[in-house]
């Protein structure tokens, strides 16, 4: 009996099952009494790559009745099994597993300690899957702040070479963590460091000669990948920032080293330092240098990896983007929805860039003073909010655009929650003084005379 509870609530309790191997460490018998046990038992699960798991919900019901009937039991087990898990070497399988038992045992103290483990993190990072659970966990706590201090100070006891390729990935995903989290300062500031650092390792083996038209001369640059790659990532946190001039000086260096890309690698960094700098040109209003951009990485993407990549369903968002800010409106939607159905298909529902090709969608509509712009509208930020929460600033964007449209339907209750909950986040993660921050606000104060008068 004692064999039965331990392995049938270690199924219930787990986030995905439990492997075979993983329930004979967990009960610890020999074999010869497991194996007819396993034998009895496995007929009533379901085998899914190695984790097994209940074939039907009323054996799961059962289960919770028999052995897990309240929730103090479920705590209890969910502790115990985390123990387990804590103690096996670290795999994708217990990143997997132990924060998820850590957060059901309600302990949350040991939680925040094992998300801190920057092995767990790298595990996590891996995949995408695993990059949102570290962003759900996270978000049970305080402040996003919170996850750049913790990491930071577990990046300063790193043992080993910090220009080793292990330093440099542990590093590049710290950063774009901090990016998806919109902790953009503490991003910058870890890029800056690793390219001064590989532009010395790499300095005077991997050399391209680029012309300076400013001074009509010609130097020699470092064009390893890895530099080419951390001069993108610093585009893209500038020009997050609204920094464009510095953006358009990391683009430019980018796309001048790249001078002669023959390899896939290299056409797929000129074709992410291209799609940088027209999105910086569209932001400077230099539309038509922007299309020649992107159409240019349209027919790159789609040498590398086909027409149908979720890649390439980004550069035809950005081609609706430039679309929709030329008024050409017909023509953005057209991209924004063969965008949605590409990545739909790749995707899924509930994936946080259909939410911004909903608030696509939703700005070319409200334009064309439809009432489905509503719908659409709420339906990102629902996206939104189940993957990253309320601490992020395309949540906060998306909130915004909700709250003119409630504002013009002369909902002004509506919109004044909506633009309040954007201002928070704007001036906890861009400044007071940024320009999304002051609309916000401005909109705020607008709406309260509004509110007040009624």
């Amino acid at each position: 009996c004692d064999v039965v509870r331990e392995t049938t609530s270690a199924i219930w309790c787990s986030r995905k099952g439990m492997s075979e191997d993983e329930l004979r460490k967990l009960v610890n018998i020999p074999s010869a009494k497991w194996s007819p046990f396993y034998s009895s038992l496995v007929g009533s699960l379901v085998n899914r790559n190695g984790i097994y798991n209940f074939f039907h919900d009323y054996l799961r019901q059962a289960v919770e009745v028999r052995f897990l009937p309240t929730l103090n039991d479920k705590k209890i087990y969910s502790k115990r099994l985390a123990s387990f898990f804590a103690l096996q070497p670290m795999s994708y399988r217990v990143a997997e597993e132990l924060p998820f038992l850590l957060y059901e045992a309600g302990e949350m103290e040991s939680l925040k300690e094992t998300l801190s483990d920057l092995n767990l993190f790298q595990q996590l990072m891996v995949t995408e899957h695993g990059q949102y659970d570290l962003i759900h966990y996270w978000k049970l706590f305080d402040h996003f702040n919170e996850v750049s201090k913790v990491y930071k100070e577990q990046l300063e006891y790193f043992n080993g070479n910090r220009q080793s390729e292990d330093f440099l990935k542990l590093s590049k995903s710290l950063a774009q963590l901090f990016i998806d989290l919109s902790l953009l300062d503490n991003a910058k500031k870890l890029l800056e460091s690793l390219l001064h650092d590989f532009e010395k390792k790499y300095g005077d083996e991997f050399v391209t000669i680029v012309y300076c038209p400013w001074n009509f001369s010609w130097k020699s640059r470092c064009c390893h990948e890895t530099v080419i790659e951390l001069l993108q990532l610093l585009g893209s946190v500038c020009t997050k920032q609204n920094d464009l001039e510095q953006a358009e000086t990391y683009y430019r260096e980018l796309l001048d080293r790249l001078n002669s890309a023959k390899t896939w690698k290299q056409k797929l960094q000129l074709c992410e330092g291209s799609l940088g700098l027209a999105t910086v040109f569209q932001m400077k209003n230099n539309t038509k240098e922007s299309e020649k951009l992107l159409l240019r990485s349209l027919e790159l993407a789609s040498e590398v990896f086909g027409p149908k990549h979720h890649y390439v369903a980004t550069i035809i968002n950005k081609l609706g983007q430039l679309c929709f800010h030329q008024g050409r409106l017909d023509k953005a939607l057209c991209y924004f929805l063969q965008d949605f159905r590409l990545t739909y298909n790749n995707a899924g529902w509930n994936y946080p860039r259909l939410a911004g090709i909903l608030n696509d969608v939703a700005l070319v509509y409200d334009e064309k003073n439809l009432e489905e712009c509503v719908t659409l509208y709420e339906c990102a930020l629902a996206i939104m909010l189940n993957v990253y929460g309320t601490q992020h600033v395309d949540t906060a964007m998306i909130r915004y655009n909700l709250g003119t449209v409630y504002f013009a339907s002369n909902h002004f209750a509506r919109a004044k929650y909506q633009w309040q909950e954007a201002v928070k986040v704007f001036e906890c993660l861009l400044g007071v003084e940024h320009r999304n921050t002051v609309a916000a606000a401005d909109a705020v104060r607008e709406v309260t005379v509004l509110v007040n008068s009624n």
